[in-house]
């Protein structure tokens, strides 16, 4: 039971640490969208999480 329990876990680290790298850069880029156009800002950042 540990040792699946320490694999998913790793899994879940990869998996939140992939997520939250793809999120910022996709903030930033939304970031920078928002000073043109806000309404795209919303969406872009919805559409990675």
């Amino acid at each position: 039971m540990s040792a699946d329990t320490s694999a998913d876990e790793k899994s879940a680290m990869r998996a939140r640490s992939a997520v939250t790298t793809l999120g910022e850069s996709d903030y930033r880029r939304a970031a920078k969208t928002a000073t043109a156009s806000p309404k795209t800002a919303p969406v872009t950042v919805h559409s990675a999480a």
